[in-house]
């Protein structure tokens, strides 16, 4: 299964982002860059370039940074589950992929519609 979670309702521990015990990102040193598991990537927001202290370096997860994580384990489903709000992650299924594909194409033509109005406006023509 795969999932996307929001990194920064997770627990950190020892320079560790863990989702039920199992490391997805770390950083080794405080000015290192955060380091992925291999089946994570960051689909929103991003790491800070350092974090933590010299002893004690940490991820330091940013407000609004999202995570993909694929094969997620049957526990780690369970976990996320039982101990985290519906806000805070969601299960990735073709639907839900496709739902995603068709907002932001919504998005993008709203913005492009309000463009074309702007210019209509500019010159003088009316908007219908």
């Amino acid at each position: 299964m795969t999932v996307e979670v929001d990194a920064g309702a997770l627990p950190e521990d020892d320079g560790r982002l863990l989702l039920d015990g199992v490391t997805l990102a770390r950083r080794y040193g405080r000015d290192d860059p955060v380091r992925l598991a291999s089946n994570v990537v960051v689909i929103e927001g991003a790491f800070p370039s350092y974090g933590g202290s010299r002893a004690h370096p940490a991820v330091c997860a940013g407000e609004g940074t999202w995570l993909r994580v694929r094969d997620v384990l049957p526990s780690q489903l369970a976990c996320l589950r039982d101990h985290y709000s519906a806000d805070d992650w969601r299960l990735v299924t073709p639907e839900s992929e496709r739902v995603a594909a068709l907002r932001r194409e919504r998005a993008e033509l709203v913005a492009r519609l309000e463009k074309i109005d702007a210019e209509l406006t500019e010159l003088g023509a009316e908007v219908s």
